[in-house]
């Protein structure tokens, strides 16, 4: 924080159950109740105890990210609702629900066949509306680019965009190179302006809530030292 880094890309939520995975080693482990509480936990920690935030958690990566076939991280996750809801949903639960994390980060795999930056199902109708869950919900790395780039289920970025857009995905990481499209569909209609406004609207809150408004830069003097940590060990 005294270095000027408001938006920390975890905790990772993944119940973690195949070693071939490469994510395993910075996972919570394999229960799902274990994983909720550490979770909770450090989400807690890094955005503070409220009501303003010290900085903005981005919990990773909704969903099943740890059970892609073969160990392959965009892969496919075979695997039924019933075990999605009972064993890797239960993190995210909590974490939008109870520890009211800032953000939540799509995975770059696919349930049923259906990429979950497009998965309107658990995205859209599960966390946003089952969950009330009022946060940004933003892309893995590249992961909208990759509905056309990897999945193929749409020939180029653009068709992604528009994918990604109707989905709930509120932001793209780590760039804008699908995103940058969001003007001209707004401009030709192709999606509702209300639609970008209501994505605009949950960063600009976030930022708000951290103070970035009011206090954008850091104190350089500061900048260098180990600002409380003794404290934190």
């Amino acid at each position: 924080k005294s270095r000027g880094i408001h938006v920390g890309f975890g905790p990772n939520l993944d119940v973690a159950r195949d070693p071939r995975w490469g994510g395993v080693g910075y996972t919570f482990g394999e229960d799902s109740y274990l994983v909720s509480k550490l979770g909770m936990a450090a989400i807690r920690e890094i955005q503070g105890p409220g009501p303003q935030l010290r900085m903005a958690a981005f919990a990773m990566h909704y969903g099943a990210n740890g059970a892609s076939e073969g160990g392959n991280n965009m892969g496919f996750a075979d695997i039924s609702d019933r075990t999605f809801r009972e064993v890797y949903l239960p993190p995210f639960k909590l974490a939008a629900k109870e520890a009211k994390v800032s953000g939540i980060i799509v995975a770059n795999n696919e349930i049923s066949g259906i990429p979950m930056h497009n998965h309107k199902v658990w995205v859209n109708d599960v966390l946003r509306k089952e969950f009330n869950y009022d946060g940004i919900i933003t892309s893995d790395l590249n992961g909208i680019a990759n509905l056309s780039d990897y999945h193929s289920i749409t020939p180029d970025h653009y068709g992604a965009t528009k994918l990604a857009i109707n989905t709930g995905i509120d932001l793209e990481l780590p760039e804008g190179i699908c995103y940058d499209h969001l003007i001209k569909m707004v401009k030709s209609k192709e999606i509702p302006e209300t639609l970008i406004n209501k994505a605009v609207g949950r960063i600009l809150k976030a930022k708000f809530m951290m103070g970035l408004f009011e206090n954008p830069y850091v104190d350089p003097e500061n900048a260098g030292q180990t600002v409380g940590c003794q404290n934190n060990r």
